[in-house]
């Protein structure tokens, strides 16, 4: 004989999926990560607007979460056609990026802890052998 299979088992899994999906799903999507811990994608909106291309982008302020915010908008390869940033933790590292990217237009971008509400570009574009001749 023919065994009867109740589809009740099928039905409930593809119910409690449902569920799970419209309850789990919109939360990490839209709210759970929203501005966490201080994260926006601010910065990378002001770089995208200004179009600043290959040029360096030194972001004044707390590493984090301000260049926190900023570094995972690098690209892979540091020498790609596209912005790079990198903290201005103090005149030593300045100096040390600068010589790096000698051939890059540098744009300084002050973040939120220095600005007292977001991100603000306060000087650029300028040439790295400028801003290190004001290190001396």
């Amino acid at each position: 004989g023919e065994r009867l299979r109740s589809p009740r088992p099928a039905l409930m899994a593809i119910a409690l999926s449902l569920i799970a999906l419209v309850n789990f799903v919109p939360w990490r999507a839209i709210d759970k990560y929203h501005h966490y811990l201080g994260m926006s994608p601010d910065i990378r909106d002001l770089v995208e607007a200004r179009r600043l291309g290959r040029s360096l982008v030194l972001v004044r302020g707390n590493y984090f979460p301000e260049f926190a915010s900023a570094v995972g908008y690098n690209p892979l390869d540091l020498d790609a056609e596209a912005p790079v940033f990198a903290w201005d933790k103090n005149p030593e590292v300045r100096r040390k990026t600068l010589e790096h990217y000698r051939d890059r237009p540098i744009w300084i971008i002050e973040g939120p802890s220095v600005t007292g509400h977001g991100y603000r570009i306060s000087d650029g574009p300028v040439s790295a052998s400028t801003l290190i001749g004001n290190l001396e």
